[in-house]
């Protein structure tokens, strides 16, 4: 029996469990061409020959083209920001069906994904483009401070992961980036946002929208990239930012856009009179643990479902298990490493009071007032 073959572009996230489940290989020849570093392609509870890994040096910008041969009754695929617009571009190129969302733009464009959403009444924060041609790095600080109240958090335009994203608190700090940063093209500059993180989950099938999760983060992921150590736990439909969620990712799903076959992720802050503000929208599973939480809580791994739709097979859809789940990462060690921790069980109080106790133990003191203002909701 023939191997069908399998070719992911991969730059940054690491590949999960989900790869193994989408791809078994008694029936996929999988391959991995990377941008980044080969010993970071795959999560650490992977084996280390689960694919063949070739790396590439490429932005994956419109002039990528990797040898032929590789890609020969080969079907490509990829679950990393960096990475979509290239899958789809080589798919159309070798006459594979694309079925990445049809206005792939509002999706990974953050500057076009906020004006969408903020005219269809969805909140956004207030933003900025940078633009070196009306500004220099000594005149930005003073026009910016016109019109906008620091902190301020600036960003690239494309990506993910948090990569290379910055809270500035003052004039001063912001002058220091834009010295940095001056004549670089693709930043954005917008206002910060406080309150409780969260993330909403749903697979986009052919205009249809499969809610998969609700869940909050413990901490937002940005302090991973300060040392700190973050988390998610999954949420009962009975939570109050539950249905907030849902109903928030079929509004950004009409407004963006439903064709298509990919997983919706949505991060939005919520403030205390429950006003929800979107920080990011991707066309992609998550990263770090949040998929195989679904697969715990509703029998979906994001990952495998969006590596499966792209090849055309159906997915696992939604059918919650009344199981609750929560992962913890721990502060970053020196070598970037982490210690990884899942629990799961039927009780969300109990898993709550479980997830308060290892962020205590382990120091992660600014997860706790997010853990009891969830039991409190």
């Amino acid at each position: 029996m023939s191997h069908k073959k399998i070719l992911i572009l991969h730059d940054y996230q690491k590949i999960g469990k989900g790869m193994i489940s989408a791809f078994p290989k008694d029936r996929y020849e999988v391959s991995v061409l990377t941008s980044g570093s080969p010993a970071g392609v795959f999560r650490s509870d992977l084996p280390s020959d689960v694919a063949r890994v070739r790396k590439v040096k490429t932005d994956w910008g419109k002039d990528f083209f990797p040898e032929e041969d590789l890609l020969r009754e080969t079907e490509i695929v990829t679950n990393d920001e960096a990475c979509l617009f290239a899958c789809s571009r080589l798919r159309r190129f070798f006459g594979l069906p694309v079925r990445s969302p049809s206005n792939q733009i509002a999706y990974s464009n953050k500057i076009v994904m906020k004006s969408y959403l903020s005219k269809a009444g969805i909140s956004v924060p207030s933003f900025k483009r940078i633009d070196w041609d009306l500004y220099d790095f000594h005149t930005l600080p003073t026009e910016v401070a016109k019109e906008f109240s620091f902190p301020l958090v600036v960003k690239p335009e494309e990506g993910g992961y948090n990569e290379g994203v910055e809270i500035l608190k003052d004039k001063d700090e912001l002058s220091r980036w834009a010295e940095l940063h001056s004549g670089e093209a693709g930043w954005q500059l917008e206002t910060f946002v406080s309150g409780s993180l969260f993330h909403a989950n749903s697979i986009i099938l052919d205009g249809k929208i499969f809610p998969v999760q609700v869940g909050a983060y413990t901490s937002p992921p940005l302090g991973a990239n300060f040392g700190r150590g973050f988390g998610s736990v999954t949420l009962p439909k009975e939570h109050g930012i539950h249905a907030i969620g849902t109903e928030l990712n079929v509004k950004i799903a009409e407004v963006l856009g439903k064709e298509g076959r990919f997983i919706l992720h949505t991060e939005f802050f919520m403030d205390r009179d429950r006003n929800a503000t979107v920080i990011d929208v991707a066309a992609r599973a998550p990263g770090a643990l949040v998929s195989d939480m679904a697969e715990i809580h509703s029998k979906v791994n994001l990952e495998a479902a969006n590596f499966r739709m792209q090849i055309g097979e159906e997915p696992c859809l939604p059918d919650e298990t009344g199981i609750f789940a929560g992962w913890f990462w721990s502060c970053p060690k020196k070598d970037g490493s982490v210690t990884s921790l899942t629990l799961w069980g039927d009780h969300f109080g109990d898993l709550l009071r479980d997830l308060n106790g290892i962020a205590l133990g382990i120091g992660n003191l600014q997860s706790l007032p997010w853990l009891e203002e969830l039991y409190e909701n």
